[in-house]
């Protein structure tokens, strides 16, 4: 019998929209970012650091008085953090440079003109100061809404205690969780049978294959079918 494969990579990454494919874990926006001095920060490419995005307005003084915190958390964890802070409607590239300058800002800013990366990430109920937390493997952990010692110690200790996991993280690689693969056109019993191969070749490869959704950077799915004599799969490979 004559076999084709084909295989399909698709890396899901959507400005603004869609979420992670891990269970247990909130949904979140992916997202490519652009800070006042034109440097790039996408949501793939932080992989292996813990992202803190902090929201902010010129109008907000609890927001101005969070300053030194962040600059702290920013300059503590030079290697496992990247603080990125989101002017909300700051359209005014000018405007906005003196305002970094007069709250002695230290870590990167990104303009939001139309309010359309605090809307995707926090919706219409907009609650400043608001920080939001992501992991090294692109997971959302938590919102830290408010102005308060406490809600600092809970957000540095989250940072603290994500610099083991972010290290053993950098040596093993991202982490595939292979899912089910869907049996179409007379394929029964062929899907667990790939399955476990690929989990193989994976293997073989070195590379770490996670048992379950929340340990995983990457899903891979797949659906298996006959055509006559032939063989046809198609993978997809989730971020």
């Amino acid at each position: 019998m004559t076999m084709n494969i084909k295989i399909t990579l698709l890396f899901v990454f959507i400005l603004l929209l869609g979420s992670t494919a891990n269970a247990g874990f909130p949904p979140h926006p992916q997202f490519e970012l652009f800070s006042i001095d034109g440097a790039r920060y996408t949501s793939r490419e932080l992989r292996g650091k813990a992202v803190l995005i902090q929201f902010f307005s010129r109008v907000c003084q609890p927001c101005r008085m969070e300053v030194p915190f962040i600059n702290k958390l920013h300059n503590k964890f030079p290697d496992t953090l990247q603080v990125l802070g989101i002017g909300w409607y700051e359209a005014d590239y000018g405007r906005l440079v003196e305002l970094i300058q007069n709250w002695g800002i230290e870590y990167p800013v990104c303009p939001d003109p139309d309010g359309r990366v605090v809307d995707a990430f926090l919706g219409q109920k907009v609650v400043l100061p608001n920080s939001a937390l992501i992991d090294h493997r692109g997971r959302f952990v938590k919102n830290f809404a408010g102005l308060h010692e406490s809600i600092n110690r809970e957000l540095e200790k989250r940072i603290t205690d994500m610099n083991g996991p972010i290290m053993e993280y950098r040596k093993t690689g991202p982490a595939f969780y292979v899912d089910r693969m869907v049996e179409k056109d007379s394929a029964e019993g062929l899907g667990k049978a790939w399955q476990e191969k690929i989990k193989s070749w994976l293997t073989a490869e070195k590379i770490p294959v996670a048992n379950s959704l929340n340990y995983s950077d990457y899903v891979i799915e797949g659906v298996i079918g006959k055509n006559g004599a032939e063989m046809e799969i198609e993978i997809t490979v989730k971020s």
